[in-house]
Order: C-alpha cells, then sequence, then structure tokens
C-alpha cells in the first residue's frame, strides 16, 4: 500500500505548529525546560496508555465482528493478531503517523498551554475585567448573568448537576483526541480538521486572545482584580451548596482553591493558570458541535445541547463572563472552516512529480511556502519576540515613552510645563508620536506604544514579502532569509520613526510597482504625491530610501524601452517627480544646515566604524550567534549573485542595493538631526540584495526549508533574548515604587569604557519616571529639527537632558560622558530630588548627603537629603 501523503502532511504542518508553540513557551525563558519535560510525560503516558486501551477494544470489536460474519469452517485471527493486523496497516498507510501523532500532540499542547497559562500569561495581568462585567450587564439588561442563571437554576442540586456536567468536558475533551488517533483513513478530512482547529483553539484562543484580552473571570475578581459586591455574593451562594452537599462536593470550588494556590507558585502545577477571556473551555465544546454535524445531525444536536449547558454552567458557577463563551464560540466557528480550507489544501500535492527522465522540474507557480497563509503565519511570528515584555526592551524607546507621556500630559493638570515645553509642528521624524497621540488616550502610553512597536517588524516583514513577489511574481526562499533583518540593530537600538517609515517605504514601493505594471502612471503619480509627505512626516530616511528603490525601477523600466542610454537617468527621474515634495518642508527645516545638534557632528568616511557596522546589523545579545547570522546572510548573498540568472526584474533590486551600499560608504555618521546615520542603511541595503535573488535555478525547496530554519532559530533566539532584557527592565524598574509623583529625578547610567557586544538596554530607563511618575528625568534629547520637546528646567544645570545622563569611571572620561565622582559632587542638588544610579561605576565618589532608599540587582535610588 502506497504511504497517504496528504496524513503526513498533515501530521508535519500539526508538528511544526506545536514545535513553534513549545519553543515560544521556552523561549520566554519563564518555564523551566525540565518542568516542562516532566509535565509532557505526564500527559504523555496517561494519553498514549487511554489510546493503547482503546486501541486494544477496537481490537475486540473487529474480532468479534469477524466471529458473527465467519462462516463455521473459517478461521479467525485472534484478538491479539487483530490488533497487529491493523497496526500493520496503519504502518502500510503512514508509518503510524496518524496513530503517534494526537497522543503527541495532546501532551506536547497540553504542558505547553498549561505552562503558559501558569508561567507566562501571569505577566499580562487582568485589566480587562471591569470592562467585561460592565459588557455583561450591557447584553443582560443590566443584571449580571450570574443572577439570571441564579434565578432559573435556584435549586443547589441543579448547581450540582451543572458543575459536574462543566468537568465532565475533560472526558470527550481528551477522548475526542484518541477517536482521531483511531480513525481510518476515510475519515482523512474529519481527523485533520479537528486535530488542526483543536490546536488552533488552544494556542489561539487560549494562548494569543488570552494575553491580549487578559481577564480573571467573576470567581477570581476580588481576589485579585478589586472588591466587587456582585462576585462576592455569588461566591458566598457557591459556598452554601458546597457545605450543603459536603467539602468535596463541588468540583469548581476545589479547581478554583488548586488555582488560587498555583497562582504565582514557581512549581510547575498541572492545571495551573488564570483566564477568563476567551473561554477555551466552551471553545472546545463548540468544536464538538461543528464536529458533531460533520458526523450526523443527531450528533450535532445532542452536542448543541451540551455546549449551551457548559455555557450556563461557566457562568452560573462564575468561572467567565457570558461574552466570554460569546467570543469563544464564534472564533471556533471559524477556526473550524479555516481548519477545513487547510485539510482540503493538504490533500493535493504540494510538488508536481518528477519528470521520467529524473530531473528536478522547476518549482510550481504556488510551492507551500507561497502560500498566504504561510506568509502570514511568517509576518504574525515577526512580532512575537515583543509579545511578552511589558515594554518593548529597546534601548532608546523609554525615552520616547517619555516625550509621548509629556506630549499626551502636558497641561494645566500636569507638573510637566515646569520642566519642558512641547511644540507642535512639522519634521520629518514623527511616526510613532502621532499614532501614540491618537492610541495613547484609550490605551494609555505604555499600551499604545508596545503596540505600535509589535506592528514595526511585522510590517517590515510584510513589505519584504511584497516587494519580492511583486518583483518576481513568486516569494523566494531568500525573502524568507530577509526577515530576521526586521530586528536589526538600529531597531533593538529603539529608532523605531526610522524603523516604521522602512517598512511603509517597502510596501509602498510594493505599490509602486503594482501601478508601474497596470500602467496606471496617473493615479501612481497623483497617490505618491500624498504618500511621500506622509512618508516624510513618519521619518526622511524612509523617504529617501523609496525615492532610492523607485529610482532604481524606472532605470530599469526606460532601460527597456529607451534608445539613448545617456536619456535613461532623467526619463527616470521625471517619472520619480511625485516624490520630490517633501523638498519643500527639507529647505524650510535644514536650510541652516548642521547636524541637528548632535555632539559629534559630522564624521565622515570613518571605515573602522563603517566595517564594524555591517558586523553589528543583527547585533543584540550573543556575538558569535549575531555575527554567524550576518555571514551566513552575506554568504547567501554572494552564492545566489554567483549562480544568478539574467532577470531584469531583479535587476532592480540589485541596483536599489547598490546605491543603498554607495549611500552608506559616503553619508557621514550624524545627518539632519539623526545620529548613526549610516548604520541605519547596512541591514536594509542586505535585505535588498537578498530580495534581488530569485527563485534558483534547481529545486527550490531546500533552500525554503534553509530559510525557515534562520527565520525560526533567529525568532526563537530574539525571543529568549528581549525575555532576558524584560527580565532586567522589571528588576530595575521597581524602584519606581519608591519614588513619589512629581519626583525630579537625576539619573545616571554607568558605560563600559571599553566597547562590549550586548547592549544593557538601560540607557534611557530613567524615562520611565516621566511616565509612570509624572515626574523630570534628564535624559530627553535635545537635537534641534529631531523632536518636538525641549527642556526648560534651567535649574538643572548641564545634567536637564541627554546625554548627562552616561557616567563612565574616571579613567575614560570624555566631552559627553561624566566621571561618576565629578557627576555626583557637580549636578544641582537643589534640583533634583532623587539620584537613580544605575550600573554604578565601581569607584569611590562622595556620596554624602545622598540616602540609599531601595537596592536592585544593578541599580540604587538614592533620596537627596542635602540640597
Amino acid at each position: 500500500m502506497k504511504v497517504s501523503a496528504r496524513d503526513v502532511r498533515a501530521t508535519a504542518l500539526g508538528l511544526f505548529l506545536l514545535t513553534v508553540y513549545a519553543s515560544f513557551v521556552l523561549a520566554t525563558g519563564k518555564v523551566e525546560p525540565g518542568a516542562l519535560a516532566e509535565l509532557f510525560w505526564t500527559d504523555f503516558s496517561s494519553v498514549f496508555a487511554l489510546t493503547a486501551l482503546a486501541g486494544l477494544l477496537l481490537s475486540l470489536g473487529v474480532h468479534f465482528r469477524r466471529m458473527r460474519i465467519a462462516h463455521p469452517d473459517d478461521r479467525v485471527p485472534s484478538p491479539l493478531a487483530t490488533f497487529e493486523d491493523l497496526l500493520r496497516a496503519r504502518w502500510q498507510r503512514d508509518r503510524l503517523a496518524t496513530l503517534i501523532w494526537p497522543p503527541v500532540m495532546f501532551a506536547g499542547l497540553m504542558s505547553s498551554f498549561n505552562a503558559f497559562k501558569q508561567h507566562v500569561l501571569i505577566d499580562a495581568g487582568f485589566h480587562l475585567d471591569p470592562d467585561l462585567a460592565r459588557l455583561d450587564r450591557l447584553l443582560f439588561f443590566g443584571q449580571d448573568p450570574w443572577r439570571l442563571t441564579h434565578a432559573l437554576f435556584s435549586e443547589p442540586w441543579m448547581t450540582l448537576l451543572l458543575d459536574r456536567a462543566y468537568h465532565l468536558w475533560f472526558v470527550p475533551m481528551s477522548f475526542g483526541v484518541i477517536i482521531c488517533a483511531l480513525l481510518g483513513e476515510q475519515s482523512y478530512r474529519l481527523r485533520t480538521q479537528y486535530l488542526l482547529s483543536y490546536m488552533v483553539v488552544w494556542i489561539g484562543l487560549g494562548s494569543i486572545m488570552a494575553w491580549l484580552l487578559p481577564s480573571a473571570g467573576p470567581c477570581f475578581y476580588n481576589d485579585y482584580v478589586g472588591p466587587q459586591a456582585s462576585f462576592a455574593e455569588l461566591g458566598r451562594q457557591l459556598q452554601a451548596v458546597g457545605a450543603l452537599y459536603g467539602p468535596d462536593s463541588l468540583n469548581s470550588l476545589d479547581a478554583q482553591r488548586l488555582l488560587r494556590y498555583a497562582y504565582g507558585n514557581e512549581e510547575l502545577i498541572i492545571g495551573g493558570g488564570i483566564s477568563a477571556m476567551p473561554s477555551v473551555h466552551n471553545g472546545v465544546a463548540a468544536l464538538f458541535v461543528v464536529a458533531g454535524f460533520s458526523i450526523s445531525r443527531k450528533l450535532g444536536w445532542a452536542m448543541s445541547v451540551y455546549a449551551f449547558i457548559i455555557w450556563l454552567a461557566s457562568i452560573h458557577l462564575g468561572w467567565h463572563y457570558a461574552v466570554d463563551g460569546i467570543v469563544a464560540i464564534a472564533a471556533t466557528v471559524v477556526i473550524w472552516w479555516a481548519m477545513g480550507k487547510v485539510a482540503d489544501r493538504l490533500e493535493r500535492p504540494l510538488f508536481k512529480a518528477f519528470r521520467a527522465s529524473g530531473e528536478r522540474p522547476a518549482a510550481p507557480m504556488s510551492a507551500w511556502w507561497e502560500h498566504r497563509g504561510v506568509l502570514a503565519l511568517l509576518v504574525l511570528l515577526s512580532g512575537a519576540p515583543l509579545w511578552f515584555p511589558d515594554i518593548p526592551p529597546l534601548t532608546d524607546l523609554p525615552g520616547h515613552m517619555g516625550r509621548y507621556a509629556v506630549q499626551l500630559g502636558l497641561g494645566p493638570s500636569t507638573g510637566f510645563a515646569q520642566w519642558y515645553a512641547f511644540d507642535w509642528h512639522w519634521i520629518g521624524n514623527l511616526g510613532v508620536d502621532i499614532l501614540v497621540h491618537f492610541l495613547g488616550p484609550v490605551l494609555g502610553v505604555e499600551g499604545a506604544t508596545k503596540l505600535v512597536v509589535i506592528a514595526i517588524p511585522m510590517l517590515t516583514a510584510a513589505g519584504f514579502l511584497a516587494v519580492a513577489r511583486e518583483i518576481h511574481g513568486r516569494v523566494p526562499p531568500t525573502a524568507i532569509l530577509a526577515l530576521p533583518l526586521a530586528y536589526n540593530f538600529a531597531f533593538n537600538w529603539g529608532f523605531v520613526n526610522y524603523a516604521l517609515s522602512m517598512a511603509l517605504a517597502f510596501l509602498a514601493f510594493a505599490l509602486w510597482l503594482r501601478l508601474g505594471r497596470l500602467e496606471r502612471f496617473r493615479m501612481r503619480a497623483g497617490l505618491f504625491a500624498v504618500l511621500s509627505l506622509l512618508l516624510w512626516t513618519v521619518h526622511i530616511f524612509g523617504w529617501a530610501i523609496l525615492c532610492v528603490l523607485a529610482f532604481s525601477a524606472e532605470l530599469v523600466r526606460h532601460a527597456r524601452s529607451q534608445a539613448r542610454w545617456g536619456l535613461v537617468p532623467f526619463h527616470a527621474g521625471l517619472a520619480c517627480l511625485p516624490l520630490a515634495l517633501p523638498f519643500l518642508p527639507m529647505v524650510l527645516l535644514f536650510a541652516h544646515g548642521g547636524s541637528g545638534g548632535q555632539p559629534f557632528g559630522h564624521t565622515w568616511f570613518n571605515w573602522d566604524q563603517k566595517s564594524r557596522w555591517v558586523g553589528s546589523i543583527l547585533r543584540d545579545r550573543w556575538e558569535w550567534f549575531d555575527k554567524a547570522s550576518v555571514i551566513a546572510l552575506q554568504l547567501a548573498v554572494l552564492f545566489a549573485w554567483a549562480r544568478r540568472r539574467k532577470t531584469p526584474q531583479g535587476l532592480i533590486l540589485g541596483i536599489a542595493a547598490v546605491l543603498m551600499l554607495l549611500l552608506y560608504v559616503l553619508m557621514p555618521f550624524a545627518l539632519l538631526g539623526s545620529a548613526y546615520a549610516d548604520m541605519r542603511l547596512a541591514p536594509f541595503a542586505l535585505a535588498t540584495a537578498l530580495l534581488a535573488v530569485g527563485m534558483p535555478r534547481r529545486d527550490p525547496r531546500p533552500l525554503a526549508i534553509a530559510a525557515l530554519l534562520f527565520f525560526g532559530v533567529r525568532t526563537v533566539g530574539t525571543v529568549w533574548s528581549f525575555g532576558l532584557f524584560d527580565e532586567s527592565f522589571r528588576r530595575e524598574l521597581a524602584a519606581l515604587d519608591h519614588v513619589p509623583e512629581g519626583a525630579r529625578v537625576l539619573g545616571l547610567v554607568g558605560k563600559h569604557c571599553e566597547t562590549v557586544w550586548p547592549s544593557r538596554r538601560l540607557d534611557h530607563l530613567p524615562s520611565m519616571v516621566i511616565v509612570r511618575r509624572h515626574g523630570f528625568a534628564n535624559d530627553q534629547w535635545q537635537a534641534a529639527g529631531a523632536q518636538l520637546l525641549s527642556v526648560t528646567y534651567k535649574s538643572a544645570g548641564a545634567f536637564g537632558a541627554d546625554p548627562s545622563q552616561f557616567v563612565v569611571e574616571s579613567r575614560c572620561e570624555r566631552i559627553e560622558r561624566m566621571a561618576f565622582p565629578r557627576a555626583i559632587a557637580t549636578f544641582p542638588r537643589g534640583a533634583f530630588d532623587y539620584v537613580w544610579a544605575i550600573y554604578q561605576p565601581k569607584e569611590k565618589a562622595d556620596l554624602s548627603g545622598l540616602t540609599p532608599v531601595w537596592r536592585g540587582e544593578y541599580s540604587v535610588l538614592y533620596r537627596v537629603t542635602t540640597k
């Protein structure tokens, strides 16, 4: 019998999803691998034993059926021989993949979800509960839904029955997976649709949506959210039922006690973790319904009744708000439909058969990595490293957040006006500032900033993929290699306006190419006259790179139609004229010249520095890992271009990459108010060179698999790294618990005398004083023309703005970095209430008049007692 390729593909897809999920849970750094492995083995041994028992019972059933229909003279195999026959048939079909995979999936999914819910999800908090409670009352005419269920099921025995039905859910939840393991080949679609839906419900609803919509539920409201009389009354009513029937009569009360014990417990406890929205309990019950209708109408209606009981019980017992179940049920129906489409797609072969001659054919027009679902998943996973940190651990970002806080809170009701001035005017550096200005009043400074920053690498990945598809008509595997460059050194440093503008530049370039291909030149001219101004407003560099990309495309387009090569650059420039409008504000803003007030001034042709920037394109934490990744990408470009085909479309990006490299060589260190101007271009020049590479001549599948592995390894590494940085942020920000509102804090951040690879990313942590304590911090930038905030606090003297927060040992003191003893001795004590020394240099300094009020692992908070 031929191996069933569709079952193998379905199993491989499920294993990939499970591996990504489990790797992500481990990469957070909050779960011990040994504890997760122990939990996995506990779950697997249980479910595998149940699967084996169910298989034996199935074999007995088959044996007795054979005996019933057999002729008296026929020899019927024994039950054990029947079991062996079934195993042999499964081996011939898919090498036991569909038999072993469901219990492996169940154990891996349950253990990873358990760990995520108990140790990772706890950091999300429970700030959505008040809103969900209000929404419930709105839907139920001003009443808490639990009051209606308790009015309908007022007898204590009814509460007991609902409790039994609610916890009986664990039986079909487990056995549904076991049944899938035993289904025959004719049930391929049902098994695949069910198992994939099962995984997506737990991962999508129970993990991703639970993180985005954090809530505890009515039964835990008074424990973790705040006092709420209605839910306290619900608890008393349930306790009364428990007292009536005995201490262990209500399973829900026992389970709630276990969850309270597990909350915050370092030990990984089976069933631990608190989350309400959306309800996985209701989601899986809805999965029973849609799967039931796929088998028979009667089973579907029976499961519908049971799912309705589950929803009522979730409200009645205080586990969930009514809206938790409604959202989960609706989402599960959508998931079931989508996974059905995936199951259908997996039935079709992904690759054409090899030619009879044995030669590998060219890749089909839609290879598996080019599927929209795969590309969407890659874009989604590009944001994964930023999902869990409370504050995206980018070096300059806390400083930007301080500016956003002043921008949103400047007025008579705050004290910011005594220290800062904020003047809205048009500059080419406002991308995230504008977005936070509109989102901040709803989400707060921290929430709005995190949402926008998560979107930046996702938009960057989407831009890379869109350009590759528009250039080549395909998505070559090398485009996937470019995706980790979204987390380049400039982004990790916190140049968020720049990074956002570059992401939008690539997306805009894909649109430029598409309109050109459709010959909609008039529409393109009018649209990009507006888009160029908008992109310039986000950040001037994004607009400049869009001009480079568009000019490269027009060079190639006009080279095909122009007989006289000398006129090609002229006509290409004319085609790009709609992008020239931002020159007007540039002339108005920068006519005076200068580098925007940066203390570094103009530095040209520093070859040592430029060569180091190339090696630092992916600089994050581990030097060997980051440099090896850059070398791998550079070798991929060199190897691909050495074996290139003549593809005029790829030539567009080839020219653009060369122009970016030329700009990188010619640009100074600081330009138009932005430091590290040349360094920022290096990762995007490399990305453009990778995108220029088309589909290889030979079978592209090995390259696609290698690219996905590279993307996965870099993503997991970045998740891990950012998790460690997040821990350091949390530890040091505990100092703010000892800082009163409106305090004036002098931040002194110790810097190494020698260059080290990993950045501590705490350079602008003092600005969190502005965000969380509405006070003054001395690390805001004062680069003319680069931001809208200015420091007006004259009493601070030389300690009013960046880079006054940087201190070093005396042996390496320089103009922009003062020695720590000198800083302590000379800062105006009457201008500050506290000194926050982060990574204080190990050097003697006169600390008289400074009283320590808090000590962390790497920082000390002093109160200034001598003015």
